[in-house]
Order: C-alpha cells, then sequence, then structure tokens
C-alpha cells in the first residue's frame, strides 16, 4: 500500500480484519495534488529477501 498515514492506518485495519498481510509505505508529500513517494522505499517494502 502507498499513501497519507490516514489511509495506511485505514488499511491496514482492513487487511488485520481479513487476515491478510501487507505493508505501507507513506507518501513523502500527501495532499490532493503533486504528491509525491520514494520508489526506493516501494521496492525495498516489496522485495523479499531470500538471505
Amino acid at each position: 500500500m502507498v499513501g497519507c498515514h490516514i489511509e495506511l492506518r485505514e488499511a491496514s485495519l482492513v487487511l488485520e480484519f481479513l487476515k491478510v498481510p501487507g505493508r505501507g509505505v507513506n507518501l513523502e508529500k500527501d495532499g490532493c495534488v503533486e504528491t509525491k513517494v520514494n520508489y526506493e522505499k516501494i521496492k525495498k517494502a516489496v522485495i523479499i529477501s531470500e538471505d
């Protein structure tokens, strides 16, 4: 999931209720327009290490 803090919190409650694992990445800058996200954080959240 990628979103602002409030959206991530709400989504995490739904995932917890459904017993579905998930990860969230906060937007670097949120709002209605010109949001920003750190793509490196997304990559790290999605990639599962084989170590």
